[in-house]
């Protein structure tokens, strides 16, 4: 009894010390745990944060990875630039030369001849005014020394303006005009530079020719002592054109053209040695690195965008301003356009266009440009290309056209005031659109109308056209 007594005993006990021994292992155990889950959880707060960081990183690449391609482009478009700058500044360079020599030049005569606004002991004078004509002497940066003073006043009829100012022979001459369509050329002279003036009607020819009304300009003295004369012609919507006329001293007067008659042929000025005879450049096959000399901007250009280099033997015109007009287009080249004695003859301006790499909303092509002005032009629109006729803003009509080449053309009469537009495919056949342009001569420009070329974007920029050539003739129906 004893015995059993004892073995339940060591039973109880046996099972007590296992049971302190597995609750101390447990705690041993959870507490391991414990500060694995404090591990872990300093870990993954850990791996958070670096994710993190790695995302910020991550988001920092994309950033100067951006900026790089940012700083690339602008790079390349900076190095572009320059490029197209020096082509520009080496064009320029000759016809700046020339300009500076030619000034020289001019100086020099001017200094030892004398005359004009210049006394001989450097006193400037001008003369200016409408209807009634003043003298103003300048200091040497041509700003006013004295105040205006009144030498005359028009009495033929109002308008006499365009005064010129000469010293010849002891005397003053205001050389003047009475404007308008009939023009009367008069000098006026005097012993002192203040009057009292004399007048002499020199030249009023309203014959009914090309020379009608006659007026306006400069007298010239040639290297042999002739005397001549610049005047010009206002003549239809093709503006003013100019007449070099005779000119004749008689009683100290400069009498104009031949027996009150102003020329149109005559013998040529002599001026000491012979010249080939030239023509008027008026056509360009743009073959050259400069343009010719007939050629005019409407604006000051953007010499970034336009070449006469980039693509050798075309014009190329870039779309570098956005604009919502014609009128505000950059970059639009235009020239005088050309009449005949024979009146009855219109004049044509044609051009190819190689249009293949316009950008949505560029309009580019062949305009008459004056106020009102027209255009037949390529206009891009979602991807397709169409021929539009704009008369003075209004769009007339327009045509789908899938080639990457284009022929323009426009044809304009003086004396009928009337100019219409054309285009081809081929140059073989021409299809005409739109409506007729009735030009003006209008004060609001001042030029007579013109042929003009151009390209303007209305949504982005970079787009571009290259002009092949540009011709410009008698129009001679096939």
């Amino acid at each position: 009894m004893r015995l059993q007594i004892i073995l339940k005993v060591f039973v109880v006990s046996g099972l007590f010390l296992s049971a302190c021994v597995s609750s101390k292992k447990y705690k041993e155990a959870k507490s391991e745990l414990d500060q694995l889950n404090s591990q872990n959880k300093s870990l993954s707060q850990q791996n958070s944060s670096l994710k993190k960081q790695l995302s910020d990183v991550n988001d920092q690449y994309g950033s100067v990875k951006a900026e790089y391609a940012n700083y690339k482009t602008s790079c390349e478009g900076a190095h572009k630039k320059l490029a197209t700058y020096e082509t520009a500044v080496h064009e320029l360079k000759g016809r700046i030369e020339e300009i500076q020599k030619a000034l020289a030049a001019g100086e020099a005569d001017f200094a030892k001849e004398g005359v004009t606004v210049y006394e001989k002991d450097g006193r400037i004078y001008v003369a200016h005014g409408y209807s009634k004509i003043s003298i103003t002497e300048l200091k040497k940066d041509f700003s006013p020394k004295t105040s205006d003073s009144v030498v005359f006043t028009g009495d033929i009829r109002r308008g006499l303006e365009g005064t010129h100012v000469y010293k010849i022979n002891g005397y003053y001459y205001l050389y003047s005009t009475y404007g308008g369509r009939d023009g009367i050329q008069v000098a006026l002279r005097s012993k002192n530079i203040y009057g009292p003036y004399e007048q002499k009607v020199v030249i009023y020819d309203t014959t009914r020719d090309v020379n009608f009304g006659i007026h306006q300009g400069a007298l010239i003295k040639t290297q042999t002592g002739e005397w001549w004369t610049m005047l010009f012609v206002d003549s239809g919507p093709f503006g003013r054109f100019p007449s070099l006329q005779p000119v004749t001293w008689k009683d100290g007067w400069p009498m104009v053209g031949v027996n009150g008659k102003a020329v149109v042929t005559y013998k040529k000025p002599n001026v000491g040695k012979n010249y080939p005879v030239k023509t008027f450049p008026t056509s360009d096959e743009f073959n050259e690195k400069t343009l010719g000399m007939q050629w005019g901007w409407n604006h000051n250009p953007d010499p970034t965008n336009w070449s006469l280099l980039q693509r050798p033997g075309y014009l190329r015109l870039t779309a570098g301003k956005i604009v919502s007009n014609f009128r505000e287009a950059r970059n639009s080249l235009t020239q005088r356009t050309f009449t005949y004695y024979d009146d009855s003859i219109s004049a044509f301006g044609e051009t190819k266009m190689d249009v293949s790499k316009m950008r949505d909303g560029d309009i580019a092509g062949l305009a008459i440009f004056q106020d009102p002005y027209a255009y037949i032009a390529v206009k891009q629109m979602n991807g397709s290309k169409y021929i539009v006729m704009v008369n003075n803003g209004t769009t007339i009509d327009s045509a789908v056209f899938n080639s990457s080449a284009v022929y323009l053309r426009t044809i304009a009469s003086n004396s009928t005031g009337k100019a219409y537009f054309e285009y081809s495919p081929d140059n073989e056949q021409f299809t005409p659109l739109g409506n007729q342009l009735s030009m003006r001569f209008n004060l609001s420009i001042f030029t007579g109308n013109k042929f003009c070329l151009f390209n303007y974007p209305t949504k982005g920029i970079g787009g571009y056209v290259d002009f092949d050539w540009f011709r410009m003739d008698a129009y001679k129906p096939k």
